[in-house]
């Protein structure tokens, strides 16, 4: 981010180079070959819709940020240009990942900013700002990917935005986070239903029953799942 404001230019050179490129010829390489598309060609297109993918993500990022500091909610102790710097630096970032870190840590953000951050999130989806509230909680699950709420917190945004497959995802890595709870679990089961995936909507619950069965505190929800599963 810039001094006046505006989304800093990112050149995704070494991330394409490093991590992009070898996704693109691996899944080139395992593709089942086809006269109706050479493998130039999928190369070609698959590298244009990841590259894409990644800008998206990375204007995302931008805007959250824009967003945090437009409110006064950006934690003073968090260099802007610091963190941006760090998301196109893979060979920092993957070392720091090898210690078993989270980018919260990296940053230095403190769990109280994370919660502030948090605030602002559900105060924009309530006001119906939904977009910027998917922004916020996106940079969260950034910030710290564990934490299973910030996840939730995705998945609602971007259902009201009517993003059903982002949203089916990030309920169901909240999920895997969750022990106190199988909420995720349903509501990614009803993002799939109306993606008109039944049978994938069929095995997200039979994984929360299993789950139900073997952990205690989740057993009060296994009616919910079950009824569910039986409706469809």
């Amino acid at each position: 981010m810039s001094k006046n404001g505006h989304p800093k230019h990112i050149d995704n050179t070494e991330i394409i180079r490093n991590i992009i490129d070898p996704i693109v010829a691996q899944a080139t390489d395992e593709r089942p070959k086809t006269p109706l598309e050479t493998d130039a060609h999928y190369a070609e297109r698959l590298k244009k819709q990841l590259v894409q993918s990644l800008k998206h993500f990375q204007t995302r990022l931008q805007a959250a940020v824009k967003c945090l500091v437009d409110h006064h909610k950006w934690p003073k102790s968090v260099h802007r240009e610091k963190i941006l710097d760090l998301w196109q630096d893979q060979e920092t970032w993957n070392n720091e990942i090898a210690k078993g870190k989270v980018l919260q840590e990296m940053i230095h953000c403190t769990d109280h900013e994370l919660e502030v951050i948090y605030t602002l999130g559900f105060t924009l989806y309530n006001q119906a700002k939904y977009e910027d509230a998917g922004n916020i909680f996106l940079f969260l699950t950034q910030l710290n990917p564990k934490v299973g709420a910030f996840w939730s917190a995705l998945g609602t945004a971007e259902e009201r935005l009517g993003e059903l497959k982002d949203a089916a995802n990030a309920y169901l890595l909240a999920a895997e986070l969750e022990f106190d709870t199988l909420s995720p679990y349903l509501h990614a089961a009803k993002c799939l239903l109306k993606l008109g995936r039944a049978n994938d909507a069929k095995k997200v619950l039979q994984v929360a029953i299993d789950r139900s069965e073997t952990e205690s505190d989740l057993k009060k929800y296994q009616k919910d799942a079950e009824q569910m599963l039986q409706g469809i």
